[in-house]
């Protein structure tokens, strides 16, 4: 039997159903019952399937208890996943470290300097600190020594007999001059003979 039906709520909750047939046909009482029995069947029909599922779920439930260590595969798989979390986070830590001390070297190249002597914590602060570098070494060779410190250059490095006190009592003036301007007498003028 084809029928519509109407269902509407009213203020006070009330369902009301209303059946309109449909081609114009009033149902008949058969029909009516034809249309309760189809739904009831349907009825006991779901309600089997849904004992039957809840069945199977008790019945699940009851093989995943009996599982040996099931608890204790659990803490086992979870202790391996931190266990591993952490590896891979010592993993990562050496990553960058040596990823650092790449770039490091890779400044230290371009740029010139030592390697050890560069101190950042990104490729812009070991940049920034070799050119510090590079500054801080050319103003240092632009600064000469004077070279009457070191001696005449070119000439070749002799130790110069100093004279001893006796030999400078038998000097003549002259003598005891050229051997000041020689540097022979620094012992006996610093005290060291």
């Amino acid at each position: 039997m084809d029928t519509v039906a109407n269902i509407s709520l009213d203020e006070e909750s009330v369902v009301t159903l209303e059946t309109v047939p449909s081609g114009g046909r009033v149902p008949t009482p058969a029909d009516l019952l034809s249309d309760v029995e189809k739904w009831k069947t349907l009825s006991q029909k779901h309600e089997a399937q849904a004992r039957s599922n809840a069945d199977k779920a008790k019945h699940y439930e009851a093989l995943l208890a009996q599982l040996p260590g099931n608890e204790v595969e659990t803490k086992k798989v979870k202790d391996e996943n931190a266990d591993l979390a952490a590896r891979l986070a010592l993993l990562e830590k050496a990553n960058k470290a040596a990823q650092f001390e790449v770039s490091r070297a890779r400044v230290a190249a371009a740029k010139g300097v030592p390697e050890l002597l560069l101190h950042g914590d990104t490729l812009e602060e070991l940049e920034a600190a070799a050119d510090a570098l590079l500054v801080f070494r050319d103003t240092q060779q632009s600064v000469h020594p004077t070279t009457h410190i070191q001696g005449n250059q070119g000439e070749p490095i002799t130790v110069k007999r100093q004279v001893s006190e006796s030999e400078l009592d038998s000097m003549t003036p002259e003598q005891i001059n050229t051997a000041l301007a020689d540097g022979r007498l620094t012992d006996l003028l610093t005290g060291k003979s």
